[in-house]
């Protein structure tokens, strides 16, 4: 016995661990180099009925700006805009100040829920996008399944959850409590923001912060 315990004692334990990125944690976190920001039906007559229509509004319009600093490409959609009207004009100003900053823009209207669409998926591959944030309306309805779609396609999703709404906040929280269990991040403006910076140095933390405050 006291030979079997001096052997266990001597022996070396090798207590290097090779670290492997744990894929779910990796997919939570912001890449700038590889994402864009998809708005979903921004629509003059769609809008109106959501709940929190302005803080809605408010806060894609504030996202848009991030979008400019950081040159974000950008992707929006309208459904059946010839019943449905046009991006309300607020938000169209918005986009086309992106643009002019030199974000990579893509625009389609639609029929079907799901955005995800063979241009879709060129502009992604053209882009070399792998993560997206995805805001607009309705939550259950396009957002909920152009996300499940997207996430099934392999690509990482934040969805903020006070960037998008329904016409009743308990359809909007059942969505967002869905796409959770699919794998999407569901977040914030702020922590997007944050997240994009990651650096109180970075070049547009100053004009980033102003959004917020």
């Amino acid at each position: 016995m006291t030979e079997l315990i001096e052997k266990l004692s001597t022996k070396t334990v090798d207590h290097h661990v090779e670290w492997q990125p744990q894929p779910a944690l990796y997919n939570q976190q912001i890449n700038p180099d590889h994402i864009a920001f998809l708005m979903i039906d921004m629509q003059e007559r769609l809008l109106p009925k959501m709940a929190d229509s302005a803080e809605i509004i408010s806060n894609n319009l504030k996202f848009l700006q991030v979008c400019a600093l950081f040159r974000l490409p950008v992707i929006y959609t309208e459904q059946y805009p010839q019943g449905l009207g046009s991006t309300i004009p607020e938000i169209k100003e918005a986009l086309d100040k992106c643009e002019a900053a030199g974000c990579p823009m893509l625009y389609f209207s639609k029929t079907r829920m799901s955005v995800l669409t063979a241009n879709l998926s060129l502009f992604l591959r053209q882009h070399n996008i792998k993560q997206l944030i995805v805001a607009g309306i309705e939550s259950h309805v396009c957002i909920y399944q152009s996300c499940r779609d997207i996430l099934s396609e392999g690509y990482s999703i934040f969805l903020p959850e006070d960037m998008t709404s329904s016409r009743r906040t308990e359809h909007k929280k059942q969505a967002l409590h869905l796409l959770d269990k699919l794998g999407a991040t569901v977040n914030n403006l702020e922590m997007l923001i944050f997240d994009l910076l990651q650096d109180s140095k970075a070049p547009n933390f100053k004009a980033c912060q102003a959004l917020i405050k």
